[in-house]
């Protein structure tokens, strides 16, 4: 039942954003004058279909409040290489992305705060690189994620509350390489996933704690090099 709705969910989603939306080509943004003018030079675009770039190497962008009219991606979105912004402010708006999201090697990002109206990711999500983020409590209405979980090298992150109302993944979830991560706190709806759970490299997890209500690997549990985990 829970994989048939998240393929009703995907579906209905992808039909949404196709039959309302705007640039299929996708658009990158990469400069701080792309997304002030946004609304400006595409009026009325709130759902993009194709692939979203936010950042880049040499962005130079200062904030992304410019986008607050966006409502959903139909394909990807990628968010890297931020070097200027402490959160996601001016995304929220935003409640589904078809493909994929991937936060990745963002350097002043403290916070996702902005996603916080994000329900649906059709594959996968992965957050990873980010060395100030602390957490990843604007996930907190995110319940349903289409394939994969991937939480890795993330330097300051302590445990993984925002992620509470996600109570199944079809694909596998890895945590690994987060050198501070104490707890697997945020994972306690998690009742199956379709693929491993693979848990690496976080030296200072304590416990599986988190993992509680977790009924069903579709694969395996992986368990590696967590110096200081015990039952």
């Amino acid at each position: 039942m829970k994989r048939l709705i998240v393929i009703i969910s995907l579906l209905i989603v992808i039909s949404e954003s196709f039959g309302q939306g705007c640039l299929p080509e996708g658009k990158t943004f990469s400069a701080q004058a792309q997304i002030d003018n946004f609304s400006a030079i595409y009026p009325g675009c709130t759902e993009i279909q194709g692939n979203v770039l936010i950042g880049g190497s040499g962005n130079n962008l200062t904030n992304l409040n410019g986008l607050s009219v966006l409502t959903s991606i139909g394909g990807n979105l990628q968010i890297s290489y931020l070097n200027g912004i402490p959160d996601l402010s001016g995304l929220q708006n935003l409640e589904s992305i078809g493909g994929y999201l991937i936060i990745q090697t963002n350097a002043s990002l403290q916070s996702l705060n902005g996603l916080d109206n994000l329900t649906f990711i059709g594959r996968m999500l992965s957050v990873s690189g980010n060395d100030l983020l602390s957490n990843l409590n604007a996930l907190g209405n995110l319940t349903t994620i289409g394939e994969y979980l991937d939480i890795y090298s993330n330097q300051n992150l302590i445990d993984l509350s925002g992620l509470d109302n996600i109570d199944y993944l079809p694909g596998s979830l890895g945590v690994y390489y987060n050198e501070n991560l104490q707890s697997l706190h945020g994972l306690e709806g998690l009742a199956e996933t379709g693929g491993r759970v693979y848990i690496a490299d976080c030296p200072q997890l304590m416990s599986l704690s988190g993992l509680d209500n977790l009924q069903k690997i579709g694969n395996y549990l992986e368990l590696y090099n967590n110096e200081s985990l015990h039952d």
